[in-house]
């Protein structure tokens, strides 16, 4: 399992994880105009979108997208993350818990 940063030729699994992600939250999801869109956002010169993906067995089977965002309450820079996805029936083990458990 490998988590890592999206990349260009992840965009049409990322969309297909987007669109299960809406399902699973009873929404609508439109396919339309959305590569285009994410791409765009993630993979600019200067990106307003960034993300995560869990791939495992070169496949995508999560992703976490985030964004910089500045409190001025705080006066400094924070990441907000929009969500974290996962493909029903992933199981998911830390280190400490494989170890715990042998």
């Amino acid at each position: 399992m490998n988590i890592r940063p999206a990349q260009p030729q992840d965009l049409t699994a990322l969309i297909e994880l987007c669109e299960l992600h809406a399902i699973y939250e009873k929404a609508d999801y439109d396919r339309n105009g959305k590569a285009e869109a994410l791409k765009k956002q993630l993979f600019h010169d200067n990106p307003t979108l960034y993300s995560v993906v869990l791939e495992q067995e070169n496949e995508l089977i999560g992703y976490c997208p985030y964004m910089r965002q500045f409190s001025t309450s705080d006066a400094g820079f924070y990441i907000y993350t929009d969500c974290l996805f996962l493909k029903e029936g992933t199981l998911v083990f830390s280190r400490s818990q494989s170890s715990q458990s042998e």
